[in-house]
């Protein structure tokens, strides 16, 4: 039963305002919540931004068990998410 993917591409028309940037942080978190059921992860946390006009940026911090972090960063042209 385990489904992979996210919705992100729902986006894709979206204008770079408040309320898509919410609901990119919530379907990454969504996407991404798997690591913490599976146990690899302790915790998920996104953080979205606009770097430059027509990019959503996503920021992924991963606790790991041991305590560690991992951060990634991505960037993607709004149009075609």
């Amino acid at each position: 039963g385990d489904q992979i993917g996210s919705r992100l591409w729902l986006l894709s028309r979206e204008k770079e305002l408040a309320e898509p940037l919410r609901r990119a942080k919530e379907y990454a978190e969504e996407a991404l919540a798997w690591l913490v059921t599976d146990g690899i992860a302790a915790r998920v946390q996104v953080i979205t931004s606009v770097p430059r006009r027509g990019v959503l940026g996503l920021t992924v911090a991963l606790k790991r068990l041991d305590g560690g972090l991992e951060n990634y960063q991505f960037n993607r042209l709004w149009e075609g998410l």
